[in-house]
């Protein structure tokens, strides 16, 4: 049973990748930048209405899957870091934090599919900004600090190789750069 609630982690990176399947490479054009004048975003989402609805869905999916996958890391966090379990309560509210942010992002995401919404220059504008900010940092951050969690208990307990911990330590850095939000200029 255990590794069912494991494997919600993968589950929830496919889920996400589906829904960006979806509304970046199956759409008639890819999801516009956030700086596109509002011709092409409203094009975008006028177009591309089922797919911006089927990447939502998929993101909806993928947010209630890392919601396990934190539960999960949370009881195994528990176990491996004891006494303390200090970073056992990590978990929970990262994984809660982040999942909160990519379902915002999901609903943002449903509501532009809607074609008086995507007629609405200001509306628009607004929503394609805050689903960027929520979609991006909003669940990069948080996501960071369960992937932090998870690895310096790795390294200290060794239950996989220790270039895993190293990696998933490396990622969780690399999430929190600068650079990681390079895509949102």
């Amino acid at each position: 049973m255990q590794r069912v609630w494991a494997s919600t982690g993968a589950l929830a990176v496919v889920l996400f990748g589906c829904g960006l399947l979806f509304g970046d490479l199956l759409g008639s054009s890819n999801y516009p930048q956030l700086n596109a004048p509002h011709g092409e975003v409203q094009a975008y989402f006028l177009q591309n209405g089922s797919e911006v609805r089927a990447l939502a869905f998929f993101h909806v999916l993928s947010a209630l899957a890392l919601l396990c996958f934190a539960a999960y890391l949370r009881a195994w966090l528990k176990q491996a870091d004891e006494p303390a379990g200090r970073l056992a309560a990590v978990a929970p509210a990262s994984g809660a934090t982040s999942a909160a942010f990519l379902l915002l992002s999901a609903l943002i995401y449903r509501t532009l599919a809607e074609p008086a919404v995507a007629r609405d220059p200001a509306l628009t504008h607004a929503l394609v900004v805050l689903s960027y900010l929520a979609g991006g940092p909003g669940i990069a951050v948080p996501l960071a600090l369960l992937i932090l969690a998870g690895s310096v208990t790795a390294l200290r307990r060794a239950p996989l190789p220790a270039w895993t911990g190293c990696s998933e330590w490396q990622r969780s850095w690399s999430l929190c750069s600068p650079r990681a939000f390079s895509w949102a200029r």
